[in-house]
């Protein structure tokens, strides 16, 4: 877990140990991989990208383009959201290579990638103005392609979810929307 700027571990007693830390108070979004010892990714808001392998938090942020402001995990890739409105990603099951060349830009509009989620083996990259959505198709060196755009947006990062394997949000418009298929669909009633 990370708790102020510092990252614990605990063993199966429920002992925490401290393994590391975040340079920053910002939110952090985390993921785990598809190794039978998982790797852990942190990806703090503003950028900070730190990885746990084997109980050792290390700092990868130089790996990464322009920073990055969100981690999901799909497919045994750790996908990354940008503030230029890019999504990018680590090589499968392996958080410590990244090909600066594998990303792909939210080309709807031009907003920032605020927050990725998985949904259905798909990324859903959250804008401001945008959604996104980039499906696993193999490419190399980008593994996605990006096939469905709503033009409606995410007013908050933290505000993203996944509730009954779908997601859900707080709009653009500050409605609260359910992602059903394609659309979103508006739940709330204000």
């Amino acid at each position: 877990t990370v708790r102020g700027r510092s990252i614990y571990s605990y063993d199966a007693a429920g002992n925490e140990t401290r393994i590391g830390g975040i340079a920053s108070d910002a939110p952090v979004t985390m993921a785990r991989n598809r190794r039978a010892s998982p790797q852990i990714g942190i990806v703090s808001q503003d950028g900070q990208y730190v990885v746990i392998d084997g109980g050792v938090a290390s700092d990868y942020s130089s790996l990464l383009r322009g920073g990055a402001n969100s981690i999901c995990s799909v497919a045994g890739y750790f996908v990354f959201t940008h503030s230029d409105g890019s999504v990018s990603h680590t090589q499968e099951d392996n958080a410590t290579s990244v090909d600066l060349l594998a990303y792909g830009l939210a080309e709807s509009s031009a907003d920032p990638a605020i927050r990725g989620l998985p949904k259905q083996g798909e990324v859903v990259a959250f804008g401001t103005k945008s959604i996104d959505f980039f499906a696993n198709v193999g490419g190399d060196p980008f593994a996605f392609q990006r096939n469905q755009s709503i033009s409606l947006g995410c007013a908050a990062s933290g505000s993203c979810a996944e509730v009954d394997q779908t997601l859900m949000f707080i709009a653009s418009d500050l409605t609260v929307r359910m992602l059903n298929g394609y659309q979103a669909v508006r739940v709330s009633n204000h």
